[in-house]
């Protein structure tokens, strides 16, 4: 899986963590496998871009602000599904 979000914060402080927490919360809201994956790798990547949008880390960022931020993003996307690439389990 390749993610166009190189945010310079998610190799700091060992993200592995959250990343297979969206993975495992997405399969367990009954998300397919190959749909989950990819999802959450975007969601993470997402979430830190939106933090450094809003001028938040890399220096100091911490899981629960990702996670925090990867929970707007997915609200978002749901909110905006024809905008977005969502995919079709909702």
């Amino acid at each position: 899986i390749y993610t166009l979000s190189l945010h310079d914060a998610l190799p700091i402080y060992q993200p592995g963590d959250v990343l297979t927490g969206f993975i495992v919360a997405l399969l367990a809201q009954g998300w397919p496998a190959e749909a989950a994956l990819p999802a959450a790798v975007h969601l993470h990547g997402a979430a830190a871009d939106r933090l450094a949008a809003n001028g938040i880390g890399p220096i100091g960022l911490t899981a629960g602000e990702l996670i925090d931020s990867a929970r707007c993003c997915l609200n978002q996307w749901i909110t905006n599904q024809t905008s977005h690439h969502v995919p079709e389990t909702f």
